[in-house]
């Protein structure tokens, strides 16, 4: 493959363009991104906001798994979804949650 010259632009050079295409209510998909605030907690559901945008359902079967979305908030994950609206804000239901493994850090 040749080099692009730096005044080249290189969308034009290799034939990339940028698109664009909106999710479509009831199908699922998955939502990279990260827990920004926990809304309700109810005693087998919580309502999160993803993105500081995504308004999303989640249900939990345990305290436990309450306790690893707190303790994950802000981290990255991906987040498996089926969108319920999407004005006037995104509404989803989250089937599943998905967090990489921790990094050890040694001081």
């Amino acid at each position: 493959m040749e080099a692009v010259k730096r005044s080249e632009n290189l969308f034009d050079a290799e034939g990339l363009k940028v698109a664009k295409s909106a999710v479509e209510v009831g199908k699922t998909y998955p939502v990279y991104g990260m827990i920004t605030k926990i809304i309700e907690e109810e005693e087998s559901s919580v309502v999160l906001e993803l993105n500081f945008q995504i308004k999303a359902r989640l249900k939990i079967a345990s305290v436990d798994q309450l306790s690893v979305l707190k303790e994950r908030v802000f981290e990255p994950g991906i987040f498996v979804s089926k969108i319920l609206n999407t004005e006037p804000k995104v509404e989803v239901v989250c089937k599943k949650v998905i967090f990489g493994k921790r990094a050890d850090f040694n001081a």
